[in-house]
């Protein structure tokens, strides 16, 4: 009877629709290798207590598998925003190598003035923002997909690989970023250019004035 009464508990401690059939037969099983051992009053006792045992598993495996599926569909929904997301960066990320280069190569060319240097310096910053604003958006919005995914705990199957493409993803994003980050020096460079082509059109102007 004791042996009846365990599985009965351990049955319904099951927290999964895998172990919840697996411990059903399990009662089953040791049920039916304790019946002959049992009287008559205690075999329908414990009897309609695996009945109910069962029954009461089986309701619970069902609302597991309704969850599971439920959540399962919440994480196909944040699989499709990932992928959606990944077009995007991809975008990004050819948005960010387009302004590193307009970064490297403002003001570039023998003939500008300072003045057309300082605009080309400024033309390349607004790309930089633009583009730095694209790549923290990105990431805000995977960092947003990852926390959605902690509150789907039953749709494992699916998460293992969204974690790895979000992981991908979030590791591109910062090489992109510091990527960009690192070209504002061409930037510092470019405008103080600018200043000494202002300083020496100056120094010449007065030059002229004196004569």
């Amino acid at each position: 009877a004791n042996a009846v009464k365990m599985a009965i508990h351990r049955l319904l401690q099951a927290d999964s629709p895998e172990s919840i059939d697996r411990r059903s037969a399990e009662l089953e099983t040791v049920f039916a290798e304790q019946q002959s051992r049992l009287s008559t009053q205690l075999r329908e006792q414990l009897q309609d207590d695996v009945a109910e045992a069962l029954l009461e598993a089986q309701e619970r495996s069902q609302e597991l598998l309704e969850h599971r599926a439920a959540q399962e569909r919440d994480a196909e929904k944040l699989r499709q925003q990932a992928e959606e997301l990944e077009a995007r960066i991809l975008q990004a990320e050819a948005v960010a190598e387009h302004a590193v280069t307009r970064c490297k190569t403002a003001g570039d060319g023998m003939e500008l003035t300072h003045e057309e240097v300082y605009k080309a310096a400024d033309l390349a910053e607004q790309a930089w923002e633009a583009s730095r604003l694209e790549l923290r958006t990105a990431q805000e919005a995977v960092a947003e997909i990852f926390q959605a995914m902690d509150a789907l705990p039953a749709a494992t199957t699916i998460l293992a690989g969204l974690k790895i493409l979000l992981g991908r993803l979030r590791s591109r994003l910062a090489d992109c970023l510091s990527t960009l980050e690192g070209a504002t020096g061409f930037l510092k460079i470019t405008r103080e250019r600018a200043s000494r082509m202002a300083a020496s059109a100056k120094r010449e102007k007065e030059q002229r004035d004196l004569f």
